[in-house]
């Protein structure tokens, strides 16, 4: 349990490192995170027990985008996708037996990203219904 507990605290390290230097190259990101419960490898877990959930974050830019253009605004949608998809891509390696897999994990982690998305077409004027 304790080894399981550091290797998502790495994992979710080497997710902020490799974000924070997208980070640090602009003032704008979006922020793509993947979840996964590991299998329980008891029915019913025992008092006191705690069950594990770990994530992995992915950073998207962009500052190299103009959000007023339909171009632009797929583009980003098309960024959050791939950082979503290689967010569960990894964690599907780390922990082969957790949940969600494949697409529900993937359509989860856009979907943890939908509103920074909205909010940044809004801001640069490109504004967009709620989707």
């Amino acid at each position: 349990m304790r080894r399981n507990l550091v290797r998502a605290a790495v994992i979710v390290l080497a997710g902020a490192i490799v974000s924070g230097g997208a980070f640090a190259q602009q003032d704008e990101g979006i922020v793509v995170t993947a979840t996964r419960v590991p299998e329980a490898k008891v029915v019913k877990p025992k008092p006191g027990s705690i069950m594990e959930k770990v994530s992995l974050t992915y950073g998207v830019g962009y500052n190299d985008l103009d959000l007023t253009t339909d171009k632009g605004k797929d583009e980003l949608k098309g960024r959050v996708r791939q950082a979503a998809e290689d967010a569960c891509a990894e964690l599907d390696r780390q922990y082969p037996f957790a949940e969600p897999k494949g697409g529900a994990c993937i359509e989860a982690a856009v979907d943890s990203a939908k509103e920074q998305v909205r909010k940044a077409i809004a801001a640069a004027g490109g504004a967009t219904k709620k989707n």
